[in-house]
């Protein structure tokens, strides 16, 4: 269910020994979810060493933001959707902080358009359920929150990061206004002001590169923003041309086209 990844040589032997007992947790947590004692001794050691998506991928360098980010994220975002499915705010300190910390994370990820309409694509329920806590635990949004490298901000501010971006996205954009609380938890957030952050780290480390969206038939990446069209009832495939729409539709997508919401 929940599969580590590499250990490499080059990592320090406290990283190691930190992420060697993380994954056997999680492993070990995962057989048995709703396993009370397993479920605490995860979400406790989650919570106290402050995981996060640079220690899932092997990264020790906390400085590394997503901007500078170069492997590929899936599998981490697979992990949080999972304990996002499971995690309960209010069965205890450590679920509430390790929620907090999963949100921060897919924040930190969420900032490439393609990687943005993949999720949706593959595990849409993720932004239902972020929003869902956010709605029933709406004290959350208000708590102190360590902001990557970055101070302690309020926790609305984590939630806008993941907000911010999908908003900007002409793809997503119609995708999440359907999503459930969407439009319930809009008003607690400042987007303006994780507009201003995101714009002042793009100065200081360059605008973000990497995975750019691609026809779904050819497989050919799009050169220039917007220049490829979308499916217009799942809205979530796109096609460098009409040809290659037809041809895939008649292949598989009839098949898998429906609407998320």
């Amino acid at each position: 269910m929940m599969q580590d990844l590499k250990i490499r040589p080059e990592m320090s032997a406290d990283f190691k020994a930190m992420m060697s007992k993380f994954w056997k947790l999680s492993s070990r947590w995962s057989k048995k979810p709703y396993n009370k004692t397993r479920r605490k001794e995860f979400f406790r050691y989650f919570a106290n060493n402050c995981i996060d998506y640079r220690d899932m991928l092997g990264i020790e360098d906390r400085e590394t933001n997503f901007l500078q980010l170069t492997v590929d994220p899936d599998h981490v975002i697979g992990i949080y959707n999972i304990l996002l499915h499971y995690i309960d705010p209010s069965n205890s300190r450590y679920e509430w902080d390790s929620f907090k910390l999963i949100c921060g994370g897919i924040g930190g990820l969420i900032h490439n358009p393609r990687l943005q309409l993949e999720i949706f694509k593959k595990r849409p329920l993720i932004f239902h359920e972020i929003l869902e806590i956010c709605f029933y635990f709406p004290d959350i949004l208000e708590e102190p929150h360590e902001f990557g490298n970055h101070g302690i901000k309020k926790f609305s501010l984590v939630i806008s990061s993941i907000v911010h971006p999908l908003l900007s996205n002409p793809m997503t954009k119609p995708l999440l206004q359907k999503v459930p609380y969407f439009h319930e938890i809009l008003p607690f957030l400042n987007l303006t002001e994780f507009a201003e952050f995101k714009e002042k780290l793009i100065e200081e480390n360059g605008n973000i590169t990497g995975m750019p969206m691609i026809c779904e038939n050819c497989k050919i990446f799009q050169e220039e923003e917007n220049e490829f069209k979308k499916c217009s009832r799942c809205n979530l495939v796109l096609y460098c041309s009409k040809k290659c729409q037809r041809i895939h539709w008649k292949q598989t997508h009839k098949f898998e086209c429906e609407k998320i919401y």
